[in-house]
């Protein structure tokens, strides 16, 4: 099977998939993996086909936008509008790669913020995507939305009551953006303003989470189709040896660190 993974941002978002795609090889497929640039050589290190995005990361965050991005953390719902704000000159282009990077795929993976460009990309091109995330994104009560404040005092009600509450205000801001690919760029019908993550997202569509039972135990709401994997780690190399000033530093002896 060939397999294009989608994803974008920082090393964070890049390395887990890079995991997965060995593990995916191993198993027998074609991996390619789509994002920025600087990324390739960690890519191609570990045998698998690299697709070049349109985006700098780093070149983002040290923009007058993105340091208000960065600023606006502590509130999640802030966080989302800045960095839309961020991405938007960007999204158009990103799409359009991923687009050609999936061509020839019988499987779509998408990180995340790559979920809304797959969802387009699978309907046009009639061939699956699946979801592959960091962090958890089903509706359960057993905790709220990761980009909702969490709220204990209101227990299991607002926890639920997150997960749509946040899927509006995304849509929201993504709606336009999103129109203006179905129409111009795939030649499909615009959504109505009813937020379609849950036909992306859930609708017994298989999912796969990249972290484990122990951090986030899975609820009882998320179905057979919901796979919490364990975290994706690559390997670290057999001849891999620490920096030889690491290595004095310990062997130095005991250290009091304030």
């Amino acid at each position: 099977m060939r397999i294009t993974i989608l994803t974008v941002g920082s090393l964070g978002d890049v390395q887990p998939y890079v995991a997965l795609g060995v593990g995916l090889r191993r198993a027998g497929h074609d991996v390619r993996l789509a994002t920025h640039e600087r990324f390739r050589d960690l890519i191609q290190k570990y045998g698998l086909s690299f697709f070049s995005v349109a985006g700098n990361p780093l070149a983002m965050l040290e923009n007058e936008t993105g340091q208000r991005w960065l600023e606006s953390g502590k509130n999640p719902l802030a966080f989302i509008k800045r960095m839309i704000e961020v991405a938007h000159p960007l999204l158009w282009q990103l799409t359009n790669d991923y687009w050609k990077a999936s061509q020839d795929a019988d499987l779509i993976l998408c990180h995340t913020l790559a979920v809304p460009s797959a969802a387009c990309i699978s309907e046009k091109l009639n061939i699956p995507d699946c979801p592959a995330y960091l962090h958890h994104v089903h509706q359960t009560r057993s905790y709220p939305s990761p980009v909702a404040i969490p709220l204990p005092i209101l227990g299991s009600l607002y926890n639920n009551l997150t997960y749509p509450l946040v899927e509006r205000i995304f849509w929201r801001m993504l709606q336009p953006i999103v129109n203006g690919w179905r129409v111009e760029m795939f030649n499909l019908p615009p959504l109505p303003k009813k937020t379609p993550f849950k036909d992306w997202v859930i609708q017994c569509k298989t999912c796969l989470y990249g972290f484990s039972q122990k951090v986030i135990p899975k609820p009882p709401e998320w179905g057979d189709e919901v796979h919490v994997t364990g975290y994706w780690f690559l390997e670290k190399p057999a001849d891999r040896k620490p920096p030889a000033d690491l290595l004095d530093f310990l062997k130095s002896g005991p250290h009091l660190f304030l």
